[in-house]
Protein backbone atom coordinates (compact mmCIF):
# COMPACT_ATOMS: atom_id res chain seq x y z
CA UNK A 1 0.00 0.00 0.00
CA UNK A 2 1.32 3.36 -0.92
CA UNK A 3 1.63 5.84 1.66
CA UNK A 4 0.61 10.13 0.45
CA UNK A 5 3.58 12.29 1.03
CA UNK A 6 2.00 13.97 3.61
CA UNK A 7 1.27 11.12 5.81
CA UNK A 8 5.27 10.25 5.53
CA UNK A 9 5.80 13.35 6.49
CA UNK A 10 3.04 13.64 9.71
CA UNK A 11 4.44 9.98 10.70
CA UNK A 12 8.26 10.94 10.43
CA UNK A 13 7.80 14.24 12.20
CA UNK A 14 6.02 12.50 15.09
CA UNK A 15 8.58 9.43 15.23
CA UNK A 16 11.38 12.44 15.17
CA UNK A 17 10.03 13.99 18.51
CA UNK A 18 9.38 10.76 20.05
CA UNK A 19 12.92 9.67 19.12
CA UNK A 20 14.18 13.38 21.17
CA UNK A 21 12.08 12.72 24.18
CA UNK A 22 13.29 8.85 24.56
CA UNK A 23 16.59 9.78 24.25
CA UNK A 24 17.00 12.18 27.14
CA UNK A 25 15.52 15.13 25.45
CA UNK A 26 15.45 17.46 28.53
CA UNK A 27 19.33 17.53 29.01
CA UNK A 28 20.39 17.45 25.15
CA UNK A 29 21.58 20.88 23.92
CA UNK A 30 19.97 21.72 20.40
CA UNK A 31 17.44 19.28 20.11
CA UNK A 32 14.13 20.29 19.08
CA UNK A 33 10.64 18.93 19.97
CA UNK A 34 8.43 18.89 17.35
CA UNK A 35 4.80 18.14 16.45
CA UNK A 36 2.69 18.94 13.00
CA UNK A 37 -0.35 18.39 11.47
CA UNK A 38 -1.96 20.24 8.36
CA UNK A 39 -3.14 23.03 10.40
CA UNK A 40 -0.69 23.66 13.18
CA UNK A 41 2.42 23.16 14.69
CA UNK A 42 4.08 22.99 18.20
CA UNK A 43 7.97 23.39 18.92
CA UNK A 44 10.24 23.12 21.74
CA UNK A 45 13.33 24.65 21.27
CA UNK A 46 16.49 23.94 23.67
CA UNK A 47 18.79 26.59 21.96
CA UNK A 48 15.87 29.16 23.16
CA UNK A 49 16.03 28.16 26.30
CA UNK A 50 12.96 25.90 26.26
CA UNK A 51 10.62 28.26 24.71
CA UNK A 52 7.50 27.23 23.26
CA UNK A 53 6.27 28.12 20.12
CA UNK A 54 2.46 27.42 17.87
CA UNK A 55 2.71 27.75 14.64
CA UNK A 56 -0.10 27.10 11.63
CA UNK A 57 0.32 26.53 8.28
CA UNK A 58 -1.04 28.20 5.31
CA UNK A 59 -0.36 27.44 0.92
CA UNK A 60 2.27 24.54 2.49
CA UNK A 61 4.18 27.44 4.71
CA UNK A 62 4.43 27.77 8.97
CA UNK A 63 3.92 31.06 10.26
CA UNK A 64 4.91 31.19 14.19
CA UNK A 65 1.79 33.25 16.27
CA UNK A 66 2.78 32.87 20.04
CA UNK A 67 5.00 31.43 22.38
CA UNK A 68 4.29 29.89 25.41
CA UNK A 69 6.20 30.30 28.64
CA UNK A 70 4.51 28.63 32.17
CA UNK A 71 5.90 29.46 35.28
CA UNK A 72 6.10 26.01 37.46
CA UNK A 73 6.24 26.95 41.53
CA UNK A 74 9.44 26.51 42.94
CA UNK A 75 11.11 25.14 39.45
CA UNK A 76 14.24 26.47 39.11
CA UNK A 77 13.74 27.00 35.60
CA UNK A 78 14.59 23.63 33.62
CA UNK A 79 11.86 21.90 32.39
CA UNK A 80 11.62 18.62 30.76
CA UNK A 81 9.00 17.25 27.74
CA UNK A 82 7.68 13.67 26.77
CA UNK A 83 5.41 12.61 24.48
CA UNK A 84 2.78 10.25 24.61
CA UNK A 85 -0.14 8.68 22.60
CA UNK A 86 1.31 10.25 19.51
CA UNK A 87 0.03 9.28 15.73
CA UNK A 88 0.13 11.29 12.53
CA UNK A 89 -2.05 13.86 13.88
CA UNK A 90 -2.34 13.91 17.45
CA UNK A 91 0.02 14.09 20.52
CA UNK A 92 0.25 14.30 24.38
CA UNK A 93 3.57 16.60 25.50
CA UNK A 94 4.02 16.30 29.69
CA UNK A 95 5.78 19.08 31.06
CA UNK A 96 7.38 18.23 34.02
CA UNK A 97 9.87 20.55 36.56
CA UNK A 98 12.97 18.76 37.72
CA UNK A 99 12.85 20.85 40.53
CA UNK A 100 9.34 20.61 41.90
CA UNK A 101 6.01 18.76 41.81
CA UNK A 102 4.49 20.96 38.82
CA UNK A 103 3.77 19.49 35.65
CA UNK A 104 0.73 20.30 33.11
CA UNK A 105 0.45 18.64 29.38
CA UNK A 106 -0.22 19.85 26.14
CA UNK A 107 -2.72 17.51 23.75
CA UNK A 108 -2.03 18.40 20.26
CA UNK A 109 -4.46 18.47 17.38
CA UNK A 110 -7.67 17.38 19.14
CA UNK A 111 -9.65 18.95 17.02
CA UNK A 112 -6.85 19.33 14.59
CA UNK A 113 -6.19 23.16 14.36
CA UNK A 114 -6.48 23.40 18.10
CA UNK A 115 -4.28 22.85 21.22
CA UNK A 116 -4.93 21.87 24.33
CA UNK A 117 -3.66 22.81 27.81
CA UNK A 118 -4.71 20.63 30.89
CA UNK A 119 -3.89 18.60 33.99
CA UNK A 120 -1.98 21.64 35.73
CA UNK A 121 -0.20 20.98 38.79
CA UNK A 122 1.15 23.85 40.47
CA UNK A 123 1.07 26.24 37.88
CA UNK A 124 1.25 29.79 39.09
CA UNK A 125 0.47 31.40 35.44
CA UNK A 126 0.63 31.03 31.72
CA UNK A 127 2.05 33.51 29.33
CA UNK A 128 1.49 33.60 25.93
CA UNK A 129 3.06 36.02 23.65
CA UNK A 130 1.78 37.40 20.37
CA UNK A 131 0.87 40.25 18.64
CA UNK A 132 -2.88 40.77 18.17
CA UNK A 133 -3.99 43.55 16.14
CA UNK A 134 -7.71 43.45 17.66
CA UNK A 135 -8.98 41.64 20.37
CA UNK A 136 -12.63 40.50 20.26
CA UNK A 137 -14.87 39.48 23.38
CA UNK A 138 -18.27 37.02 21.54
CA UNK A 139 -21.26 37.22 23.61
CA UNK A 140 -24.19 35.21 21.53
CA UNK A 141 -26.10 36.42 24.70
CA UNK A 142 -25.63 40.08 23.62
CA UNK A 143 -23.31 41.48 21.24
CA UNK A 144 -19.60 40.77 20.54
CA UNK A 145 -17.04 43.31 22.06
CA UNK A 146 -14.08 44.78 19.56
CA UNK A 147 -11.25 46.38 21.38
CA UNK A 148 -8.19 47.94 19.10
CA UNK A 149 -4.99 48.87 20.92
CA UNK A 150 -5.02 52.36 19.40
CA UNK A 151 -8.22 53.30 21.23
CA UNK A 152 -7.72 51.42 24.47
CA UNK A 153 -5.75 53.40 27.15
CA UNK A 154 -4.98 50.86 29.46
CA UNK A 155 -2.00 48.49 29.39
CA UNK A 156 -4.05 45.60 31.13
CA UNK A 157 -7.16 44.26 30.58
CA UNK A 158 -9.17 41.56 32.76
CA UNK A 159 -10.85 39.46 30.48
CA UNK A 160 -14.25 38.13 31.65
CA UNK A 161 -14.54 34.45 32.31
CA UNK A 162 -18.41 33.60 31.39
CA UNK A 163 -17.90 33.75 27.44
CA UNK A 164 -15.61 30.87 27.25
CA UNK A 165 -13.71 32.31 24.73
CA UNK A 166 -11.77 35.52 23.23
CA UNK A 167 -10.57 36.05 20.03
CA UNK A 168 -7.37 37.56 18.40
CA UNK A 169 -6.63 39.12 15.29
CA UNK A 170 -3.23 38.26 14.40
CA UNK A 171 -1.12 38.35 10.85
CA UNK A 172 -3.09 41.03 9.12
CA UNK A 173 -5.84 38.89 8.14
CA UNK A 174 -4.32 36.11 8.10
CA UNK A 175 -4.93 34.63 10.71
CA UNK A 176 -7.14 34.52 14.13
CA UNK A 177 -5.79 32.88 17.29
CA UNK A 178 -8.81 32.29 19.42
CA UNK A 179 -8.78 31.18 23.24
CA UNK A 180 -11.33 28.68 24.82
CA UNK A 181 -11.52 27.58 28.57
CA UNK A 182 -13.58 25.38 30.38
CA UNK A 183 -14.33 27.04 33.53
CA UNK A 184 -16.48 30.68 33.82
CA UNK A 185 -14.54 31.42 36.96
CA UNK A 186 -10.99 31.28 34.93
CA UNK A 187 -8.17 34.25 35.76
CA UNK A 188 -7.14 35.76 32.24
CA UNK A 189 -5.57 38.94 31.65
CA UNK A 190 -4.21 40.55 28.59
CA UNK A 191 -1.85 43.03 28.00
CA UNK A 192 -1.19 45.78 25.12
CA UNK A 193 1.93 47.41 23.93
CA UNK A 194 1.61 51.12 21.61
CA UNK A 195 0.56 49.01 18.45
CA UNK A 196 -0.82 45.40 19.68
CA UNK A 197 -2.14 43.02 22.45
CA UNK A 198 1.35 41.71 23.00
CA UNK A 199 0.11 39.33 25.74
CA UNK A 200 -2.31 36.92 27.62
CA UNK A 201 -1.74 35.40 31.15
CA UNK A 202 -4.19 32.39 32.44
CA UNK A 203 -4.28 31.53 36.51
CA UNK A 204 -4.83 28.26 35.63
CA UNK A 205 -6.15 25.76 38.22
CA UNK A 206 -5.77 21.82 37.99
CA UNK A 207 -9.50 20.79 36.20
CA UNK A 208 -9.21 23.90 34.31
CA UNK A 209 -8.55 23.47 30.44
CA UNK A 210 -7.52 25.48 27.75
CA UNK A 211 -7.45 25.23 23.91
CA UNK A 212 -5.52 27.42 21.77
CA UNK A 213 -7.21 27.19 18.21
CA UNK A 214 -5.94 28.65 14.79
CA UNK A 215 -7.94 29.36 11.72
CA UNK A 216 -5.82 30.76 8.75
CA UNK A 217 -6.78 31.93 5.42
CA UNK A 218 -5.85 35.16 3.20
CA UNK A 219 -8.77 37.34 4.31
CA UNK A 220 -9.85 35.66 7.19
CA UNK A 221 -10.64 38.80 8.93
CA UNK A 222 -10.91 42.12 7.67
CA UNK A 223 -10.70 45.87 9.00
CA UNK A 224 -12.50 48.37 7.06
CA UNK A 225 -13.46 52.02 7.58
CA UNK A 226 -15.56 52.02 4.28
CA UNK A 227 -18.75 52.15 4.07
CA UNK A 228 -20.71 50.52 0.54
CA UNK A 229 -19.20 47.34 -2.08
CA UNK A 230 -16.23 46.33 -0.03
CA UNK A 231 -13.15 44.33 -1.73
CA UNK A 232 -13.55 41.55 -0.45
CA UNK A 233 -14.64 38.11 -0.21
CA UNK A 234 -15.34 35.35 2.07
CA UNK A 235 -12.37 32.96 1.62
CA UNK A 236 -14.61 29.51 2.87
CA UNK A 237 -17.84 29.04 4.03
CA UNK A 238 -18.82 30.26 8.06
CA UNK A 239 -21.27 32.13 9.66
CA UNK A 240 -19.59 35.39 9.28
CA UNK A 241 -20.29 38.27 11.61
CA UNK A 242 -19.24 42.33 11.03
CA UNK A 243 -18.91 44.29 14.59
CA UNK A 244 -19.89 47.93 14.48
CA UNK A 245 -20.02 50.98 17.03
CA UNK A 246 -22.82 53.24 18.48
CA UNK A 247 -24.26 54.87 20.85
CA UNK A 248 -28.26 55.48 22.30
CA UNK A 249 -29.75 57.28 25.01
CA UNK A 250 -28.71 53.89 26.88
CA UNK A 251 -25.04 54.18 26.60
CA UNK A 252 -21.85 56.01 25.10
CA UNK A 253 -20.44 53.35 23.76
CA UNK A 254 -22.65 49.97 22.54
CA UNK A 255 -21.56 47.48 19.93
CA UNK A 256 -23.81 45.51 17.31
CA UNK A 257 -22.98 42.65 15.55
CA UNK A 258 -24.63 41.34 12.05
CA UNK A 259 -24.43 38.54 10.42
CA UNK A 260 -23.79 38.18 6.79
CA UNK A 261 -26.48 37.76 4.85
CA UNK A 262 -26.64 35.94 1.72
CA UNK A 263 -28.73 36.14 -0.86
CA UNK A 264 -31.06 32.96 -1.81
CA UNK A 265 -31.62 31.93 -5.65
CA UNK A 266 -34.42 34.48 -6.06
CA UNK A 267 -31.99 37.37 -5.26
CA UNK A 268 -33.26 37.81 -1.81
CA UNK A 269 -31.05 38.40 1.32
CA UNK A 270 -31.67 35.65 4.14
CA UNK A 271 -29.97 35.67 7.60
CA UNK A 272 -30.49 33.03 10.80
CA UNK A 273 -30.55 35.97 13.01
CA UNK A 274 -32.95 35.67 15.05
CA UNK A 275 -35.70 38.27 15.74
CA UNK A 276 -34.69 40.23 12.41
CA UNK A 277 -36.95 39.62 9.12
CA UNK A 278 -35.78 40.65 5.60
CA UNK A 279 -38.88 41.55 3.14
CA UNK A 280 -37.70 42.40 -0.17
CA UNK A 281 -34.08 41.90 -2.90
CA UNK A 282 -32.77 45.68 -1.34
CA UNK A 283 -32.41 44.48 2.31
CA UNK A 284 -35.66 45.96 3.66
CA UNK A 285 -35.83 44.18 7.15
CA UNK A 286 -38.01 44.05 10.36
CA UNK A 287 -37.14 43.95 13.74
CA UNK A 288 -39.46 44.36 16.70
CA UNK A 289 -38.58 47.70 18.46
CA UNK A 290 -36.52 49.13 15.50
CA UNK A 291 -39.24 49.09 12.67
CA UNK A 292 -38.72 48.76 9.02
CA UNK A 293 -34.50 49.65 8.37
CA UNK A 294 -32.12 48.32 5.48
CA UNK A 295 -29.63 45.32 6.72
CA UNK A 296 -26.15 46.07 6.92
CA UNK A 297 -24.52 43.11 5.71
CA UNK A 298 -25.19 41.65 2.82
CA UNK A 299 -24.25 39.96 -0.79
CA UNK A 300 -25.28 41.37 -3.82
CA UNK A 301 -23.81 39.76 -7.24
CA UNK A 302 -21.02 38.24 -5.44
CA UNK A 303 -19.67 41.06 -3.46
CA UNK A 304 -20.29 42.38 0.08
CA UNK A 305 -21.96 45.71 0.77
CA UNK A 306 -21.34 46.93 4.23
CA UNK A 307 -23.72 49.86 5.25
CA UNK A 308 -25.13 51.09 8.71
CA UNK A 309 -28.55 50.53 9.27
CA UNK A 310 -30.75 53.10 7.87
CA UNK A 311 -34.23 52.78 10.32
CA UNK A 312 -37.34 54.62 9.77
CA UNK A 313 -36.91 58.04 10.70
CA UNK A 314 -34.06 56.98 12.90
CA UNK A 315 -36.96 56.77 15.79
CA UNK A 316 -34.61 55.25 18.02
CA UNK A 317 -31.79 57.46 18.35
CA UNK A 318 -28.95 55.13 16.69
CA UNK A 319 -26.07 57.32 16.23
CA UNK A 320 -23.13 55.13 14.17
CA UNK A 321 -19.55 55.98 15.23
CA UNK A 322 -18.08 56.51 11.59
CA UNK A 323 -14.29 56.68 12.78
CA UNK A 324 -14.70 52.77 14.08
CA UNK A 325 -13.26 50.81 12.12
CA UNK A 326 -16.17 47.98 11.34
CA UNK A 327 -14.40 44.19 11.55
CA UNK A 328 -15.34 40.98 9.79
CA UNK A 329 -14.52 37.35 11.04
CA UNK A 330 -16.24 34.05 11.23
CA UNK A 331 -17.49 32.81 14.24
CA UNK A 332 -18.56 29.44 13.36
CA UNK A 333 -19.29 27.06 10.28
CA UNK A 334 -22.27 27.54 7.70
CA UNK A 335 -25.17 25.28 8.61
CA UNK A 336 -25.38 22.43 6.56
CA UNK A 337 -21.95 22.77 5.63
CA UNK A 338 -18.71 21.53 6.28
CA UNK A 339 -15.81 23.14 6.58
CA UNK A 340 -11.67 22.25 6.77
CA UNK A 341 -11.48 24.29 9.94
CA UNK A 342 -12.86 24.27 13.28
CA UNK A 343 -14.27 27.51 14.17
CA UNK A 344 -14.43 28.97 17.95
CA UNK A 345 -17.79 28.23 19.03
CA UNK A 346 -17.79 24.65 16.73
CA UNK A 347 -15.20 23.95 18.67
CA UNK A 348 -17.14 24.87 21.77
CA UNK A 349 -19.67 22.74 21.18
CA UNK A 350 -17.09 19.38 21.10
CA UNK A 351 -15.18 20.78 23.95
CA UNK A 352 -17.76 21.75 26.46
CA UNK A 353 -20.39 19.52 28.25
CA UNK A 354 -23.63 20.03 26.61
CA UNK A 355 -25.03 22.69 29.55
CA UNK A 356 -21.69 24.86 29.74
CA UNK A 357 -22.13 24.97 26.22
CA UNK A 358 -25.97 25.90 25.75
CA UNK A 359 -25.75 28.78 28.47
CA UNK A 360 -23.20 30.28 25.96
CA UNK A 361 -26.91 31.36 23.45
CA UNK A 362 -30.10 32.70 24.14
CA UNK A 363 -32.37 30.26 23.71
CA UNK A 364 -36.37 30.45 22.46
CA UNK A 365 -38.01 30.84 25.59
CA UNK A 366 -41.54 28.53 27.05
CA UNK A 367 -44.50 29.12 25.28
CA UNK A 368 -42.80 31.65 22.70
CA UNK A 369 -44.59 29.86 19.55
CA UNK A 370 -47.95 31.47 19.56
CA UNK A 371 -49.07 34.10 16.51
CA UNK A 372 -48.42 37.71 17.24
CA UNK A 373 -51.88 40.31 17.62
CA UNK A 374 -51.13 41.90 14.18
CA UNK A 375 -51.02 38.42 12.26
CA UNK A 376 -54.27 37.07 13.46
CA UNK A 377 -56.04 40.45 13.07
CA UNK A 378 -55.65 40.33 9.96
CA UNK A 379 -56.35 37.22 9.28
CA UNK A 380 -60.05 38.29 11.72
CA UNK A 381 -60.08 41.24 9.27
CA UNK A 382 -60.14 39.47 6.01
CA UNK A 383 -63.09 37.00 7.16
CA UNK A 384 -65.12 40.06 8.16
CA UNK A 385 -64.86 41.82 4.98
CA UNK A 386 -66.17 38.50 2.75
CA UNK A 387 -69.14 38.69 5.18
CA UNK A 388 -67.85 35.09 6.41
CA UNK A 389 -67.78 35.51 9.86
CA UNK A 390 -70.86 34.14 11.04
CA UNK A 391 -69.94 31.32 9.15
CA UNK A 392 -66.61 31.36 11.01
CA UNK A 393 -67.13 32.24 14.73
CA UNK A 394 -65.27 28.45 15.27
CA UNK A 395 -61.93 29.88 13.28
CA UNK A 396 -61.96 32.87 15.24
CA UNK A 397 -62.23 31.69 18.34
CA UNK A 398 -59.33 29.92 17.57
CA UNK A 399 -57.26 32.06 16.32
CA UNK A 400 -57.94 34.38 19.53
CA UNK A 401 -57.45 31.97 21.90
CA UNK A 402 -54.01 31.14 20.39
CA UNK A 403 -53.37 34.69 19.99
CA UNK A 404 -54.33 35.85 23.65
CA UNK A 405 -51.65 32.86 24.93
CA UNK A 406 -49.17 35.32 22.97
CA UNK A 407 -50.11 38.22 24.70
CA UNK A 408 -50.31 36.58 28.20
CA UNK A 409 -46.68 35.27 27.54
CA UNK A 410 -45.48 38.06 26.23
CA UNK A 411 -46.54 40.02 29.20
CA UNK A 412 -45.43 37.51 31.82
CA UNK A 413 -41.84 37.76 30.02
CA UNK A 414 -42.29 41.80 30.08
CA UNK A 415 -42.64 41.51 34.17
CA UNK A 416 -39.70 39.00 34.31
CA UNK A 417 -37.77 41.73 32.96
CA UNK A 418 -38.62 44.14 35.46
CA UNK A 419 -38.84 41.90 38.81
CA UNK A 420 -35.38 41.11 38.00
CA UNK A 421 -34.46 44.00 37.67
CA UNK A 422 -35.79 45.18 40.74
CA UNK A 423 -34.13 42.27 42.53
CA UNK A 424 -30.77 43.75 41.07
CA UNK A 425 -31.47 47.22 42.36
CA UNK A 426 -31.52 45.60 45.34
CA UNK A 427 -28.86 43.76 45.45
CA UNK A 428 -26.88 46.42 44.58
CA UNK A 429 -28.21 48.90 47.15
CA UNK A 430 -26.66 46.43 49.49
CA UNK A 431 -23.30 46.09 47.89
CA UNK A 432 -23.57 50.44 48.30
CA UNK A 433 -23.79 49.90 51.60
CA UNK A 434 -21.65 46.96 52.65
CA UNK A 435 -19.02 48.87 50.23
CA UNK A 436 -18.72 52.37 50.61
CA UNK A 437 -15.83 53.04 48.47
CA UNK A 438 -18.28 51.17 45.39
CA UNK A 439 -21.44 52.89 46.49
CA UNK A 440 -20.69 55.62 42.92
CA UNK A 441 -20.96 52.66 41.10
CA UNK A 442 -23.31 50.71 42.58
CA UNK A 443 -26.09 53.89 42.31
CA UNK A 444 -24.55 54.26 38.90
CA UNK A 445 -25.61 50.57 38.04
CA UNK A 446 -28.73 51.03 39.71
CA UNK A 447 -29.76 54.36 37.75
CA UNK A 448 -29.24 52.04 34.36
CA UNK A 449 -31.48 49.44 35.78
CA UNK A 450 -33.96 52.13 36.36
CA UNK A 451 -34.48 52.34 32.47
CA UNK A 452 -36.26 49.26 32.66
CA UNK A 453 -38.98 51.12 34.87
CA UNK A 454 -38.81 54.27 32.35
CA UNK A 455 -39.48 52.01 29.12
CA UNK A 456 -42.50 50.48 30.96
CA UNK A 457 -43.62 53.50 31.98
CA UNK A 458 -43.65 54.57 28.79
CA UNK A 459 -46.47 52.21 27.40
CA UNK A 460 -48.25 51.36 30.79
CA UNK A 461 -51.44 52.66 29.32
CA UNK A 462 -51.33 51.80 25.79
CA UNK A 463 -50.49 47.87 26.90
CA UNK A 464 -53.86 47.75 28.80
CA UNK A 465 -53.67 44.06 30.75
CA UNK A 466 -53.85 40.54 28.59
CA UNK A 467 -57.36 40.68 30.23
CA UNK A 468 -58.46 43.20 28.41
CA UNK A 469 -56.99 42.36 25.47
CA UNK A 470 -59.14 38.89 26.38
CA UNK A 471 -62.24 41.42 26.37
CA UNK A 472 -61.65 42.93 23.13
CA UNK A 473 -61.37 39.18 21.57
CA UNK A 474 -65.14 38.28 23.02
CA UNK A 475 -66.34 41.25 21.89
CA UNK A 476 -65.67 40.85 18.00
CA UNK A 477 -66.57 37.21 18.61
CA UNK A 478 -70.18 38.58 19.78
CA UNK A 479 -70.46 40.64 16.74
CA UNK A 480 -69.16 38.02 14.48
CA UNK A 481 -72.84 36.39 15.91
CA UNK A 482 -74.92 39.66 15.45
CA UNK A 483 -77.39 40.47 13.64
CA UNK A 484 -75.84 43.50 12.40
CA UNK A 485 -75.38 44.68 8.81
CA UNK A 486 -72.40 43.62 7.27
CA UNK A 487 -70.52 47.13 6.62
CA UNK A 488 -71.42 47.89 10.88
CA UNK A 489 -70.12 44.98 11.76
CA UNK A 490 -66.90 44.85 9.70
CA UNK A 491 -66.16 48.94 10.75
CA UNK A 492 -67.09 48.11 14.60
CA UNK A 493 -64.47 44.51 13.79
CA UNK A 494 -61.59 47.08 12.32
CA UNK A 495 -61.96 49.47 15.36
CA UNK A 496 -61.36 46.61 17.63
CA UNK A 497 -58.39 44.77 16.05
CA UNK A 498 -56.72 48.69 15.95
CA UNK A 499 -56.95 48.46 19.71
CA UNK A 500 -56.02 44.92 19.98
CA UNK A 501 -52.79 45.93 17.64
CA UNK A 502 -51.93 48.83 19.68
CA UNK A 503 -51.70 46.95 22.67
CA UNK A 504 -49.73 43.75 21.04
CA UNK A 505 -47.39 46.13 18.95
CA UNK A 506 -46.75 48.45 22.11
CA UNK A 507 -46.17 45.76 24.44
CA UNK A 508 -44.09 43.87 21.36
CA UNK A 509 -41.86 47.23 21.64
CA UNK A 510 -41.78 46.92 24.51
CA UNK A 511 -40.24 43.66 25.47
CA UNK A 512 -37.67 44.66 22.88
CA UNK A 513 -36.66 47.93 24.29
CA UNK A 514 -36.15 45.89 28.15
CA UNK A 515 -33.95 43.49 26.16
CA UNK A 516 -32.21 46.37 24.63
CA UNK A 517 -31.09 47.92 27.77
CA UNK A 518 -30.51 44.71 29.13
CA UNK A 519 -27.59 43.83 26.62
CA UNK A 520 -26.75 47.79 27.24
CA UNK A 521 -26.04 47.17 30.13
CA UNK A 522 -23.98 43.81 29.85
CA UNK A 523 -22.13 45.17 27.43
CA UNK A 524 -21.49 48.79 29.48
CA UNK A 525 -20.44 46.04 32.19
CA UNK A 526 -18.20 44.38 30.61
CA UNK A 527 -16.44 47.24 29.43
CA UNK A 528 -16.03 48.32 33.09
CA UNK A 529 -14.71 44.57 34.16
CA UNK A 530 -11.59 44.96 31.29
CA UNK A 531 -10.63 47.53 33.54
CA UNK A 532 -12.18 47.01 37.75
CA UNK A 533 -9.26 48.67 39.67
CA UNK A 534 -10.58 46.61 43.30
CA UNK A 535 -11.24 43.09 43.74
CA UNK A 536 -14.60 44.30 45.44
CA UNK A 537 -15.45 46.34 41.87
CA UNK A 538 -14.43 43.42 39.99
CA UNK A 539 -17.00 41.55 42.12
CA UNK A 540 -20.05 43.78 41.78
CA UNK A 541 -19.56 44.05 38.08
CA UNK A 542 -19.06 40.43 37.61
CA UNK A 543 -22.13 39.72 39.42
CA UNK A 544 -24.34 42.33 37.12
CA UNK A 545 -23.22 40.54 34.16
CA UNK A 546 -23.61 36.86 35.58
CA UNK A 547 -26.86 37.91 36.49
CA UNK A 548 -27.39 39.65 32.45
CA UNK A 549 -26.30 36.19 31.25
CA UNK A 550 -29.07 34.66 32.79
CA UNK A 551 -31.83 36.96 31.88
CA UNK A 552 -30.98 37.12 28.41
CA UNK A 553 -30.36 33.27 28.08
CA UNK A 554 -34.35 32.84 27.07
CA UNK A 555 -35.82 34.73 24.70
CA UNK A 556 -39.21 35.69 23.03
CA UNK A 557 -39.53 36.05 19.26
CA UNK A 558 -40.61 39.65 19.85
CA UNK A 559 -38.00 40.40 21.47
CA UNK A 560 -36.10 41.87 18.48
CA UNK A 561 -32.26 41.47 17.33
Amino acid sequence: MQMKKENIFLALTVLTALTASLSGYAGGVGTNLLLSNKSIAFKVSQRSGSEITLSYRLNGKLFPVATLQPTIKGTDGRLSYSITNSSANRGTITVKSNSSQGSFKFIFGQPQNYLQLAAFKNISHLQIKLTSQALVIPDQRSEDIVIYPDNWSKQQLLIPGDNMLIMNMVDNGQAILSCLWNSPNLQLTATKDKSSFSGLQFVPKFNDAIWLGINAAKNIWLKSDKIGTLNWTPPFAATWLVTIQHRNHFAPKLYESWKLANLDVAGKPKSNMRGVYIQNNEGRTWSSGRGKFIYPFITQKGRIKLIFPKYNGDKNGFIYDHKFQRLIYPIQASPKKSSSQILPYDALKQLLNRSDFEQLFNKKAPHSNYPATCGITDKVEKIFYRDAEAKSVATIKKHFRRMNLFVIYNRKRVIKYLNWGKRLQKQLADYGKRYPDAAKLTQKLQNSLEELNRQYADVKEKIKTPEYCKMLTEKIITLAKSKADAETKEDENKQLCRQIRVIGGNQDHLSSELKAVVKALRISCTLQLLTAQTAVKRKIVEKVCKATAQILHSRFPMEGK
